[in-house]
């Protein structure tokens, strides 16, 4: 039976090489099959709006990329992956190799590190309102302050 067990976690999980723009291999980074059923997003998107009645859903929940992947890469036009699936660090390496640096006026477009909660985003030209995909929750346009993670 574990030998079944780890066939299906290789069929659900393929690694996918994903660089920063300096060049360094973001680690820990995956291409994830969808595995959200239909109730699971109708579920996801009732809470989201009695939680957080502010937030604008701009795609629907999936499991197919998270907060780093969304706010590191596939905004800057990449493809959809999780980074950080196995460890809670892998986007570090962005700002660790001088791909972007730490600034204290943001304009739109520049990235959100959420130090104490292992999160992402990307500023909009609203102050105070970000871009962000909670884990497998939908993305959404919220408060900076706001986040299920």
């Amino acid at each position: 039976m574990l030998y079944l067990i780890y066939i299906v976690i290789l069929n659900f999980v393929a690694t996918k090489r994903k660089y920063t723009s300096m060049g360094s291999l973001v680690p820990d980074t995956y291409i994830v099959e969808e595995s959200l059923t239909p109730a699971d997003i109708v579920y996801m998107n009732s809470k989201l709006t009695i939680q957080y009645p502010n937030a604008q859903k701009l795609e629907e929940a999936t499991s197919t990329y998270n907060c780093h992947a969304y706010a590191w890469h596939i905004s800057e036009g990449g493809n959809r992956v999780w980074i950080g699936y196995y460890t809670a660090t892998a986007e570090d390496i962005y700002w660790q190799d001088g791909s972007y640096i730490e600034v204290t006026n943001p304009i739109k477009g520049d990235k959100v590190v959420y130090v104490n909660d292992n999160h992402s985003a990307v500023t909009t030209s609203e102050n105070g309102i970000v871009i962000s995909k909670w884990g497998q929750w939908p993305l959404l346009k919220h408060s900076i302050y706001d986040s299920i993670i």
